[in-house]
């Protein structure tokens, strides 16, 4: 029984045993919410809640992170959910900052367990921005640099605006450069590995640091040109001199590309201040470098507008700039100076730059004085353009204004070295201008003029500096200014209506500027061209003794380059040469002089120009000087002396004149000229009655100016004087013209075509003050015409003109032209025109 009892027993535990395996817990909890903190800053506390379905709830769950063990208790249960929770400090179990990773493990009461991989950061703590200094390095540039702590540190940047700039690690700092031209907020964020970050917010004072920079900035001055003043914020403030100088560059800065201004600026401010007396000045010089820019700039528009070939300007700042140098070496800023001033400045740069000239300092500052003189400065530095008026177009000459502005201050030089004060006389500024212009032109200019002769004869070129030019200028200064009252000439018999020498005078009698520019013109115009009456003088003694034949032989071959020798059939010169032989052969083979006679005869024959004209710079001399004689005799004889073995009114002669042009197709133009027509005469004192009783042109003008008179009693005696040698044609070029100019009379030549024959293709005009020549125009309407500068004379009478079947009539002022025979230089009869300006034009 008993073993029965133990055999059930022990069956009954085996059933027990079984049923208790078959039905045991053997499921893992399972998990369900888990909830942690991702990142834990430090010195914060992480909170686990996790909650699993377990019946068998142990009583704590395990975190393990990282080789430590964290418990955390069961705190809720509810059926089969257990819920477990906990809050630690994580800086007790971590001492770094970084990411722990491990298991959640919840286990339940039969060992089943549930793990969970878990991850998250701890002692989360962002970059500590211990400090930021910033540093003034430079204009606009300014270092930042910051200390910053973290282990995990990522990157550390500023953010000004959108932009970002990140600061390099350097020395245990972050450091970054930040350029700015303003007042600038900005941010710097250093930031971690985890994301974390720190700002600071900083200002930068750019207008504390640069108040002269930051105000020139705000006036819209060019962050280029603003090193300029950089040195004046040196003590970071701004007083009023400096603000207004800023205003000044800001106002000047176009003309901060000339050197001389930008350097001149720069030395005003290199001492780190602006004084009273330098704001002035610099005020002073830069209105006058503006004014030489302009003046610069705008003759090199005229030049290329008007002018092709030599006369440019190829860098108009660095013309500027050599013009505000010698400003300042003539200590301009000082004081304001007039716009004359700056004309003559950028003139003279011009001609020193671009032409090549030589500076003379001494001679420019004589220059700069005078234009400063107020009311008569302007007047000796106008190189405008004169315009002559033409029915074709008008005809403009541009003046080369830096050639012509050396010149004159090279003549205002060489005038007050001869003991003449021209400074004490402005008064002449308007004249000497004209002067200089009309001699530039006649010795560099003009296409048939003084340069033509040298290079045709020589191949010469003439310059400004030579100094035979500046001989033959002088000459012109010393004969023409000894009738100036200034010079003690006001009592010598002279044309007081062209007062050159006087511009009060002169512009009340002359009120159209560019009519008394023109007249200027005709007066000081050179001519390249005499007949040299001394030669034929000489020409004449020396062959009076020869025998007629001979005379008359040689006289042809000097004077004409087409003449063949009578005495020995088909001989023709080519050279001085030529002619020598020529008198060997008379002498030797012909047997028509002797020995003696033709040695002395060859001597001489060489100083006597062929056809009795001289050319270049000597015939523009022997002009010159041969006016002046025939001035001073013809003023001995003025107003009743005679002439001729007939004791003659030179008048007579003017009057003879006259009457030859009516005999010679000319008949209706003569009698426009005089109210005496071709059939009321046939002598020459009744022509000249006739005269005397009629009114026409010529006796309104001798009625109502005195000086007309005057130009008759010239014009006659030159129409008489003839010497051996010379004709007709020989005294209209040269003689009369040049004679009239010493009278002080401008003038030029109308030309006619077709020229009837027997009459002259050109004639003199002479200049009229404004009181005559409108006198006329009321009087005679448009029957006659007044030219350029007032010029009137026979050929313009334009009915008569016209019905004497003139087609074409033009003005001008002419040359000699030349040509070569062989080894001779010879001159072309007639004048060629250099300015020519029509009245009328024939159409073909």
């Amino acid at each position: 029984m008993s073993r029965l009892i133990v055999a059930a027993l022990l069956v009954a535990l085996c059933v027990v045993a079984l049923a208790y395996y078959l039905l045991r817990d053997v499921e893992p909890p399972r998990v369900e919410r888990l909830e942690l903190l991702e990142r834990v800053r430090k010195g914060g506390v992480q909170r686990v809640f996790v909650c699993v379905r377990e019946g068998n709830p142990s009583g704590s769950a395990t975190l393990q992170l990282n080789g430590t063990i964290v418990e955390i208790p069961l705190t809720e249960r509810s059926g089969d959910l257990a819920c477990y929770a906990s809050t630690f400090n994580v800086s007790t179990f971590f001492a770094g900052e970084g990411r722990v990773a491990g298991k959640l493990v919840v286990r339940d009461t039969r060992g089943n367990t549930a793990t969970v991989d878990v991850s998250f950061y701890v002692n989360l703590e962002a970059p500590k921005i211990v400090s930021v200094e910033l540093q003034r390095a430079d204009f606009g540039r300014y270092e930042v640099s910051a200390r910053i702590e973290d282990e995990n540190l990522r990157e550390v940047f500023i953010l000004v605006g959108e932009r970002s700039i990140p600061l390099a690690p350097s020395g245990g700092l972050y450091r970054a450069v930040l350029e700015v031209l303003n007042d600038t907020d900005f941010t710097l964020r250093a930031v971690d590995r985890l994301n974390l970050s720190s700002s600071y917010r900083g200002r930068i004072e750019f207008s504390r640091d640069n108040p002269n920079a930051a105000y020139a900035l705000g006036r819209g001055l060019n962050l280029s040109l603003v090193s300029l003043i950089l040195p004046l914020d040196s003590d970071r403030e701004q007083d009023a001199n400096e603000k207004q100088f800023i205003d000044l560059i800001v106002e000047y800065r176009s003309m901060l590309a000339v050197p001389a201004f930008s350097n001149y600026l720069w030395r005003v401010v290199s001492d780190g201040s602006v004084s009273s007396e330098e704001l002035e000045r610099a005020r002073n010089f830069a209105q006058l470098v503006v004014e030489i820019y302009e003046t610069v700039l705008s003759e090199k528009s005229l030049y290329e507008s008007y002018v092709w070939g030599y006369m440019r300007v190829k860098d108009p700042v660095r013309t500027a700039d050599y013009s505000s140098n010698l400003a300042l070496k003539l200590g301009l800023d000082g004081s304001k100076t007039s716009k004359a001033v700056a004309k003559a400045l950028a003139y003279y740069g011009i001609a020193v730059v671009d032409r090549g000239l030589p500076e003379n300092l001494e001679e420019l500052a004589m220059l700069v004085e005078a234009v400063g003189i107020e009311g008569y400065g302007s007047k000796l530095v106008d190189f405008t353009p004169i315009t002559f008026h033409s029915t074709e177009g008008d005809f403009a000459y541009v003046i080369d204004s830096g050639r012509d502005a050396w010149m004159l201050a090279k003549h205002l030089k060489i005038i007050n070295d001869t003991g003449f004060n021209i400074l004490k006389h402005p008064e002449m500024f308007e004249g000497l201008n004209g002067k200089i212009i009309a001699n530039a032109y006649s010795l560099f200019d003009a296409e048939y003029g003084i340069n033509y002769a040298e290079q045709f004869i020589s191949g010469r070129k003439l310059r400004p500096t030579d100094n035979d030019v500046w001989d033959l200028i002088m000459l012109q200064w010393s004969l023409y200014s000894n009738k100036a009252p200034q010079l003690g000439g006001g009592g010598k018999l002279y044309n007081r209506d062209f007062p050159w020498y006087d511009s009060d005078k002169l512009d009340a009698l002359y009120q159209d500027d560019n009519t008394r520019r023109q007249a200027l013109f005709f007066l000081f115009y050179l001519d390249n061209g005499a007949f040299d009456i001394e030669a034929a003088k000489r020409f004449e003694l020396l062959v009076d003794p020869l025998p007629r034949e001979v005379q008359e032989d040689l006289y042809e071959l000097i004077s004409d380059s087409r003449s063949q020798s009578r005495i020995i059939p088909g001989y023709r010169i080519n050279s001085l040469n030529d002619l020598l032989k020529w008198i060997d052969l008379v002498t030797y083979e012909k047997k028509l002089i002797d020995e003696q006679t033709a040695n002395k005869l060859k001597k001489e024959i060489a100083t006597i120009p062929f056809g009795f004209i001289v050319t270049g710079l000597k015939g523009a001399k022997t002009a010159l000087i041969q006016a002046e004689r025939e001035y001073e005799a013809i003023s001995k004889l003025y107003p009743d002396g005679k002439i001729g073995r007939w004791n003659e009114d030179p008048r007579y002669y003017y009057y003879g004149w006259l009457m030859d042009r009516q005999n010679h197709g000319l008949s209706n133009t003569v009698y426009q000229y005089t109210g005496v027509k071709i059939d009321e005469y046939k002598t020459w004192p009744e022509f000249i009655q006739l005269v005397n009783q009629r009114s026409a042109i010529d006796q309104y003008i001798t009625k109502n100016w005195k000086y007309w008179d005057l130009v008759k009693f010239v014009t006659g005696y030159e129409r008489w004087n003839h010497v051996y040698g010379m004709d007709e044609m020989d005294e209209g070029n040269y003689i009369t013209p040049q004679t009239l100019r010493a009278f002080g009379f401008p003038m030029y030549f109308v030309h006619i075509e077709p020229t009837p024959v027997g009459a002259a293709a050109y004639e003199w005009v002479v200049s009229l003050p404004d009181y005559i020549a409108e006198g006329m125009k009321a009087s005679f309407n448009d029957t006659i015409i007044v030219g350029p500068a007032n010029g009137f004379g026979l050929h313009l009478c334009k009915d008569g003109i016209l019905r004497d079947g003139i087609k074409e009539l033009f003005g001008f002022v002419g040359g000699t032209s030349l040509y070569r025979q062989g080894e001779i230089v010879w001159a072309n009869c007639g004048l060629t025109s250099n300015i020519r300006f029509y009245f009328t034009r024939k159409r073909y």
